[in-house]
């Protein structure tokens, strides 16, 4: 017999996501429980239409706290969060499927199920192709799924994660959630999630996490040196963790705020930094490839964008998807026509003819030719 398993939402305004996402995954959960913060638009109505039980609860600044709510609400053996904007395409809802079957002889074995949860994808399309090949894509594993008594509570005012004491942790990547943000919502979550991120940092009550969090916002709102700084200070952080994907992606984060204040110097070293810390990774390489381009350095440019070119897409971790592929072979190209060595160049466009036959959407990014570029 199956496990009892809980599905536990936070919501506010959610009436034309919130039906997709239970669409998504009736029928699976056999409870569902709802923590509404404050919403105006019908959406508790919709929620209890789908059989939720809903708990209305005030707005504290404090998604740990909302979810933490809702978790203590669940009544099931197992419990599975999900947001409004996600959703879960049919493979992956058998993948869900799957899994709950299995909680019961895995249950001795694990407290805590890790799945897979990406980001980026084509407008109204659930896909996991991202819309451009020089932006970056998340694809992370989450804790999806928990033995609920086993002491798990949810931890931060945001970009919360869920946490347990001993742990025993098992991964699932069939069941696959995919995140949708509302299109034009980016500013507005950026602005909420800053003010609850300073309120935390001033107060002194922040993970160090947070401080790449932080590092995140004032990127996204242009505000660089207070980014710069922000990144640094996580750096120094968690220097000497191994293959740390937050480390590597703040080290490239701090270059492309140097770049942004036309410190140049600044940014090489910190590229040069994440290549040293993972080599294992293209970004930083294409970056460098950018550089040296821009000032038609082509003989140092090739090894970068071959460097890149030549390694695997990572299967967890944020990334600059074509940095792997298109971007870097595009490189290529280019240095070695500029260096007159046009036969070598043929590999490349072979490359990038085979991967344009395949992935069309990626190939007109790169003909558009987008990407990060060092001033």
């Amino acid at each position: 017999m199956t496990p009892k398993l809980s599905l536990t939402m936070i919501v506010r305004n959610e009436k034309e996501r919130l039906p997709h996402i239970l669409a998504d995954v009736a029928g699976i959960p056999d409870e569902i429980v709802v923590v509404d913060t404050g919403s105006r638009d019908g959406t508790t109505e919709i929620a209890k239409a789908w059989g939720a039980t809903v708990l209305r609860r005030k707005w504290v600044e404090n998604f740990a706290a909302a979810r933490n709510e809702a978790l203590a609400a669940a009544s099931g053996e197992w419990m599975l969060w999900l947001d409004a904007d996600d959703r879960v395409c049919e493979s992956s809802r058998q993948g869900l499927l799957a899994l709950k079957q299995h909680l019961t002889t895995r249950e001795r074995k694990c407290n805590v199920v890790m799945c897979p949860y990406v980001m980026d994808f084509t407008d109204n399309e659930i896909t996991v192709a991202p819309t451009t090949d020089n932006g970056w894509s998340i694809c992370l594993l989450r804790e999806r799924v928990v033995k609920l008594g086993s002491d798990a509570s949810w931890v931060g005012a945001v970009h919360e994660t869920l946490e347990l004491t001993g742990a025993r942790v098992a991964e699932w990547p069939t069941f696959v959630v995919e995140h949708h943000p509302p299109a034009g919502s980016a500013r507005r979550r950026c602005l909420r999630n800053l003010r609850i991120l300073e309120t935390s940092y001033h107060s002194g009550r922040y993970r160090t996490v947070d401080m790449f969090y932080l590092g995140q916002s004032y990127l996204m709102l242009g505000k660089y040196s207070s980014a710069r700084t922000m990144y640094e200070a996580f750096c120094r952080a968690t220097a000497g963790s191994a293959h740390n994907t937050m480390y590597y992606e703040a080290i490239v984060r701090v270059a492309e705020c140097a770049e942004h204040m036309r410190d140049a110097g600044a940014a090489v070293s910190a590229l040069f930094t994440a290549v040293a810390y993972d080599p294992r990774r293209a970004e930083a390489y294409w970056l460098l490839g950018q550089y040296f381009a821009q000032r038609s350095d082509w003989s140092s440019a090739l090894p970068m964008f071959a460097a890149a070119g030549s390694l695997t897409l990572p299967g967890n971790g944020v990334w600059i998807r074509g940095a792997y592929s298109w971007l870097a072979w595009q490189g290529a190209v280019r240095c070695l026509d500029e260096l007159g060595r046009r036969d070598e160049a043929q590999h490349y466009r072979s490359l990038m003819s085979d991967r344009a036959h395949g992935e069309p959407s990626e190939a007109r990014s790169c003909a558009r030719g987008e990407g990060l570029a060092l001033a």
